[in-house]
């Protein structure tokens, strides 16, 4: 099966969020989400790195722009952790990247699995880096290269026959194991 052309024309470029989820507001992380940017395109996946900090103007001023993946999965005390690590190389060259974001999937779930997958079926991939009050700090559109449909299918394998019992205290136990800089590192 095909993947789901998500390009979008030049003039999409200015990206505005004209609404947003309250409750999500307040949150930094990295979050997946059904949206319409472009009427022609339809719904996709877009995924919007959240920093309400001064930080993502610094982000949004990265040049040139690269978005790399790293995934893999953890076992820990209430079930196996798939991780997936976001980053974006410092331009400068240095080893460590410029900045990175973590999510945490619980295999398990399918309905937040479906929307990794919808993700993973889309040619282009729509990053919004999106500051205080919900303000567009840039916008990216990527060629889907990073194998994130085999990643789940791998885990889901690894996985099987493995139960979740508690995903919030999972990806706490995950985070307290790993640093950013440690995932990063691996592989």
């Amino acid at each position: 099966m095909g993947l789901r052309n998500t390009k979008h024309k030049p003039e999409i470029f200015h990206f505005t969020v004209s609404s947003f989820p309250v409750e999500l507001a307040s949150l930094d992380g990295l979050l997946p989400m059904p949206v319409v940017i472009d009427p022609d395109v339809g719904e996709e996946v877009g995924l919007y790195w959240l920093d309400r900090t001064p930080f993502v103007k610094k982000l949004a001023s990265v040049r040139p722009f690269q978005l790399f993946l790293k995934v893999g999965v953890s076992r820990t005390d209430f079930g196996p952790l798939m991780w997936m690590l976001f980053y974006v190389p410092d331009p400068s060259g240095k080893r460590q990247p410029f900045a990175s974001m973590e999510a945490h999937l619980n295999i398990h779930d399918e309905s937040t699995v479906s929307v990794w997958r919808r993700l993973s079926a889309q040619t282009h991939w729509h990053l919004t880096l999106l500051g205080q009050n919900n303000v567009v700090a840039d916008f990216f559109e990527f060629e889907n290269v990073f194998g994130l449909a085999d990643a789940i299918n791998s885990a889901e394998e690894a996985c099987r026959g493995l139960a979740m019992t508690d995903f919030i205290a999972a990806k706490r136990q995950f985070s307290e194991q790993y640093s950013m800089d440690e995932l990063f590192r691996l592989g």
